[in-house]
């Protein structure tokens, strides 16, 4: 059997290939992948091959946000035809794993997001998941057989990764915060949704695209700034309490400092696509501003399973296109150009 696989062969061009299916190995089970989200960092690739000077070889295999059905469970615990969230960091080759009792690896056992030795999904360490079948190790797996909750999946892992955003500026529930949210892409939106799950009701959302904030105002209840309202910039400057950083460049970098209130917290979620970023060091030290960086997430697919159920989110809502993998390419062209109001973009395998 032959696996249909979408490869990037340059950039801003995909190609259909078939290949081979691998062998599986222990604790390995084959999925079909049913769907996959297109991520921010996925368009970056799309775009300019790579992130900043980074550059990837092609052609490559992109895709993480996954969701998908085990066709072949390989003698392991899984069961056919079960349905599953993947989560798109492997560990299986981190020894502190495998000997976890030992507490040696203070990253792998309080901070798997940073393991050295973990594999990523749609990297240059593993192949990613616009294609039809990959094999995957167990522990990437979360049973997911609720037929609902399983048609948007793929929502799961960006929704992963904004729950650990919140983590990560450690937020005082108890306080009264303003937020700030620069960007309204999915993470961004994910981000707003999860404040208000705990129960923060000062969320701005700022955007160049007109249709994201209508969708931030209407759909999740934010208010909402455009990009271009000098006046928004003016009025609230010292204003906020935590921004969260989405974009990632130096527009955001020379804004946040001035916005925030003195002990304020930048987080630097989004991906930058340059290497080199300029801040003001005086305003950071005059108000002792805190930067926060946040690398994919640590919190387990059953948590935020869990979280989805508790707070009884709508994910459906944000995917508002999806194409067949064979459309790969206007797919990524649709999402790259945010073409007929798109928010969020599914290719289904």
């Amino acid at each position: 059997m032959k696996n249909k696989v979408a490869l990037l062969i340059k950039p801003k061009k995909f190609d259909i290939n078939f290949e081979n299916i691998e062998k599986l190995e222990k604790d390995y089970v084959l999925v079909k992948i049913f769907k996959t989200g297109i991520c921010g960092s996925d368009l970056h690739y799309f775009r300019h091959g790579g992130l900043g000077s980074f550059k990837s070889k092609m052609p490559f295999s992109m895709g993480h946000e996954s969701s998908g059905i085990i066709v072949d469970n390989n003698n392991t615990k899984l069961k056919n035809y079960s349905k599953v969230i993947i989560d798109p960091l492997n560990l299986a080759d981190c020894s502190e794993i495998k000997n976890i009792n030992k507490h040696i690896c203070v990253k792998c056992i309080n901070k798997v997001n940073l393991c050295a030795s973990g594999r990523y999904l749609g990297s240059e360490l593993q192949q990613g998941t616009f294609r039809e079948f990959i094999p995957l190790h167990v522990s990437q797996l979360t049973i997911c057989n609720d037929k609902k909750v399983f048609e948007h999946a793929q929502m799961f892992e960006p929704l992963n990764i904004a729950m650990y955003s919140v983590d990560q500026s450690r937020i005082d529930l108890t306080m009264k915060n303003k937020v700030l949210i620069l960007g309204s892409g999915t993470i961004g939106l994910l981000i707003a949704e999860v404040l208000k799950a705990k129960n923060i009701k000062d969320i701005t959302i700022v955007d160049d695209l007109d249709y994201r904030l209508a969708f931030a105002k209407n759909e999740i209840k934010t208010k909402v700034a455009p990009k271009n309202e000098n006046s928004f910039f003016l009025n609230n400057q010292n204003s906020f309490d935590i921004i969260f950083d989405t974009i990632t460049n130096n527009w955001t970098f020379d804004l946040m400092p001035k916005l925030l209130n003195s002990s304020g917290k930048m987080l630097i979620v989004g991906i930058p696509t340059v290497d080199t970023l300029s801040i003001n060091p005086h305003l950071i030290r005059i108000k002792e501003i805190e930067l926060i960086n946040v690398r994919r997430s640590n919190i387990k697919m059953n948590n935020v399973l869990e979280f989805f159920y508790n707070n009884n989110l709508d994910l459906k809502k944000y995917e508002t296109h999806k194409f067949e993998l064979d459309d790969i390419q206007k797919a990524f062209e649709l999402s790259s150009s945010y073409l007929d109001n798109v928010i969020r973009c599914s290719v289904i395998s």
